[in-house]
């Protein structure tokens, strides 16, 4: 039987090849992706499947990859100089949601968490710039967390995350 381990990974990697006939199993909130030097071969959703001969080799690769939302992941970090606010702060919620980018993109889901929270605080940097600085406008609070939502999400569309949520944002 093929199946996720008990110790939960957002990216779950398991080399050493595929048999003929073993059982895969995808739980309902992974995908799994069969990979074969480097190639996506094929990605199977949840449910119970028999190994095709086809997919059988020394060399084949299965990553399960975790769709669902992660809460709770904190963010935080200076902005730099000559911004109104010198650091933000907050909680987010995101998911993976294109498997098959994040599984290329070659960010390791054990560091998962930690790239997207680096990513959104450099969104929240550039959104308080662009407000700040070069629109001269206030800093809203609503204003400055729902242009970090749509900045983060461009700069995480490479890796096939999305920030569902953006919460407890503290600017200081």
């Amino acid at each position: 039987m093929i199946a996720r381990s008990q110790v939960y990974e957002l990216i779950e990697h398991r080399s050493g090849g595929v048999n003929a006939g073993d059982t895969l199993q995808v739980e309902h909130d992974d995908v799994a992706i069969f990979s074969r030097q480097g190639k996506l071969v094929r990605v199977l959703q949840p449910g119970t499947y028999q190994v095709p001969p086809e997919f059988a080799a020394p060399d084949m690769e299965v990553f399960f990859v975790s769709t669902r939302t992660n809460h709770g992941e904190k963010f935080g970090g200076q902005l730099g100089a000559g911004l109104p606010v010198r650091a933000a702060f907050g909680e987010l919620a995101w998911k993976i949601a294109d498997p098959e980018r994040a599984v290329v993109s070659g960010v390791s889901g054990k560091e998962l968490g930690r790239f997207v929270a680096a990513r959104v605080v450099k969104a929240v940097q550039h959104v308080v710039a662009t407000i700040a600085i070069k629109e001269k406008g206030e800093l809203q609070l609503h204003a400055v967390m729902a242009d970090t939502v749509r900045e983060a999400n461009e700069r995480l569309a490479g890796v096939g995350v999305e920030i569902v949520q953006l919460g407890d944002l503290q600017m200081r």
